[in-house]
């Protein structure tokens, strides 16, 4: 699984990502859609541990800017690691809407991937609070290249 990075500003600010990412495969060409992700990044030179964060239910108020993902993002990052929080689909700027933890889950993957292309070497963790810990164990106990998983309040 490829995902291409068409804009990114990593700086420590809100930013907006937009990946290709692909949702149906052929053996002739692959077919995409864009999607953007809203997203705020903290990032360090060539960092170890990029982590990336999982806000709450995305119907109950949830976003990155939930105080627990808010303190987590900044402890961490003050801990020396890189770390990326997001919204899930459909919330702030985010394209697309809310699919019962099935889109939730890609959108984690595509975010994991964006991390690891721009820090290749980096050990990732995911890290979620309540819906989020749902989205970010279930997907890195089975991503390949996620070393580290922590959940705060899981469903």
């Amino acid at each position: 699984m490829s995902y291409e990075t068409v804009l990114h500003d990593v700086s420590e600010r809100i930013c907006t990502i937009s990946l290709n990412r692909p949702e149906k495969r052929n053996a002739f060409r692959p077919q995409t859609v864009n999607e953007l992700f809203d997203a705020f990044s903290r990032v360090r030179d060539n960092p170890r541990i990029g982590v990336v964060l999982c806000h709450p239910h995305p119907l109950y108020g949830g976003t990155l800017h939930n105080p627990v993902i808010f303190h987590a993002d900044r402890e961490l990052n003050r801990a020396g690691h890189a770390t990326l929080r997001f919204n899930f689909r459909g919330v702030g700027q985010s394209d697309g809407v809310y699919d019962e933890g099935r889109g939730e889950r890609e959108d984690l993957r595509a975010v994991i991937e964006y991390v690891l292309s721009q820090s290749p070497g980096a050990r990732i963790a995911t890290v979620g609070f309540s819906f989020g810990s749902w989205i970010a164990l279930d997907v890195g106990r089975t991503h390949p290249r996620v070393q580290a998983l922590a959940g705060m309040a899981p469903p």
